[in-house]
């Protein structure tokens, strides 16, 4: 199951519960402010049509760090129309610590 947040962000439903995130969380309330502003500045990089790789850092509602990376991808319709990005990510907390 897909959640949508924010109509530009989809998360999945494990992903919600291992983390314990409410399902009208917005994503960047664990991310800290540079951490927002890499996040825009990656997703502009995929309505350009940019696929890469990224170590990400995201705040458990604790306050610790959670280490991730990300594998991104726009998403683009029939007619070449941007209309998302996916990523696949990768908790990596246990190796970065």
């Amino acid at each position: 199951m897909e959640i949508t947040i924010n109509k530009k962000i989809f998360l999945l439903n494990s992903f919600l519960n291992l983390y314990k995130i409410p399902i009208e969380a917005n994503l960047y309330e664990f991310m800290d402010e540079d951490g927002k502003k890499l996040a825009e500045t990656n997703f502009e990089r995929r309505r350009q049509g940019i696929k890469e790789d990224h170590e990400f850092e995201f705040l458990h509602k604790s306050g610790r760090k959670i280490f991730a990376t990300l594998r991104t991808s726009p998403i683009f319709d029939e007619n070449g129309n941007f209309e998302g990005a996916m990523a696949f990510v990768t908790d990596v907390t246990e190796q970065k610590i």
